[in-house]
């Protein structure tokens, strides 16, 4: 008994330490994390329906748009809000219909805010 406690124990130190969590939200996603200050999910969709999906979730949530990127193995955008907090979304092709979507908000990585962008990006893509 005192083993396994012990063994929980450093796993719970572990897990707040290194300050990530894994939480499925929604059913067609098929994982959301925030590690390292950036929250990161895998949707269904190609880099090009995501690349639009980003442009109107941008668009909805007033996101001016400083640098755009995109080459072979992925997309970015950097972008302020009206309050001029940084966002920061990357996207990287994994299969023809997967893509996978890194947001940071803010210098120190807004969690909720990042999830906020997240919901308008699904939205789009009808998730």
């Amino acid at each position: 008994m005192k083993l396994w406690i012990q063994s929980f124990a450093a796993a719970f130190t572990i897990a707040l330490w290194s300050g990530c969590a894994t939480m499925p939200v929604l059913s067609d996603v098929e994982g959301i994390s925030f590690e390292r200050r950036e929250l990161i999910a895998n949707v269904g969709g190609s880099i090009h329906e995501t690349v639009n999906a980003v442009r109107d979730a941008s668009s909805r949530l007033q996101l001016a748009s400083v640098k755009e990127g995109g080459s072979e193995s992925g997309a970015s955008l950097v972008a302020y809000d009206p309050h001029g907090t940084q966002v920061v979304i990357k996207l990287i092709p994994l299969r023809s219909s997967l893509t996978q979507v890194r947001i940071r908000a803010g210098v120190l990585g807004d969690e909720g805010y990042s999830r906020r962008i997240l919901t308008e990006i699904l939205k789009y893509l009808g998730e």
